[in-house]
């Protein structure tokens, strides 16, 4: 019985030793992450981005938060098909810019400070794979341009043999 005893703390001390070092190594692997979800417009600016790449994320995009760090943004990916994307700034309390991305992940239309709660259409008028909101007045402050290129196609690798251009 002694021995078994001896086995079991030795066995609970190596799982609370393991269980110790991962919680110590967690927070170092989460900001290993954070360096690459970096979207870059140009030599122009540079956001630290959440990833909306399921319905259910894209859906729910920035709904309901009543604030955003200036560097932060949400990236809308749409692999498949091609098309015109619409948006509304419905349950969103930010003011936001709003970005669409052609395939290549050059900009092709801006739609700077889209009001908060405002349900009006904000459509890409054309073709869009991905969209970028950041907080409002940052398109201006950057000086960002339709044409300016982005680095849009690391956050989507393989977009070009997935999307329909019907």
């Amino acid at each position: 019985m002694k021995i078994l005893t001896q086995g079991l703390k030795v066995v609970l001390g190596n799982f609370l030793k393991t269980l110790f070092v991962i919680i110590l190594l967690f927070p170092v692997a989460s900001c290993a992450d954070e360096g690459g979800s970096r979207f870059s417009i140009a030599d122009k600016a540079s956001y630290s981005i959440e990833i909306a790449d399921t319905d259910l994320k894209r859906e729910k995009g920035l709904m309901h938060r009543e604030e955003m760090d200036e560097d932060h943004g949400m990236l809308f990916v749409f692999p498949g098909e091609y098309v015109e994307r619409n948006f509304w700034m419905r349950n969103t309390y930010i003011p936001l810019d709003i970005i669409f991305l052609d395939d290549q992940g050059v900009i092709s239309y801006i739609h700077q400070n889209a009001k908060p709660l405002d349900e009006t259409i904000i459509s890409s008028n054309g073709p869009a794979a991905g969209v970028l909101e950041v907080n409002a007045g940052q398109s201006e402050k950057n000086n960002f341009e339709i044409g300016d290129k982005t680095n849009f196609l690391k956050f989507v690798p393989n977009l070009n043999s997935r999307v329909d251009r019907d």
